[in-house]
């Protein structure tokens, strides 16, 4: 995932099922303003306590990934559904 997608600041929506990513794309920690956020069937196994930045998020999709624990900063995420 390029680095440059962290300049997209009014991205709401961002769909990368199926990458083989093995490591949370740190770029989209830049993205202040994403509301669904879909890592389906990648190969993550940790997700970054960054994630809690991401405080518009509504709906996070990480099925098919082998995630054995979550961060605390996900509390911090409060519109999830």
């Amino acid at each position: 995932l390029p680095a440059e997608i962290g300049r997209l600041g009014e991205l709401r929506v961002l769909l990368l099922p199926h990458n083989r990513f093995a490591m949370f794309p740190e770029a989209i920690l830049q993205l202040p303003n994403l509301r669904e956020l879909f890592l389906n069937g990648n190969q993550m196994r940790q997700l970054p306590e960054g994630i809690g930045l991401l405080t518009e998020l509504r709906s996070l999709g990480l099925d098919g990934n082998p995630i054995s624990q979550l961060p605390n900063s996900l509390q911090q995420l409060t519109h999830l559904q």
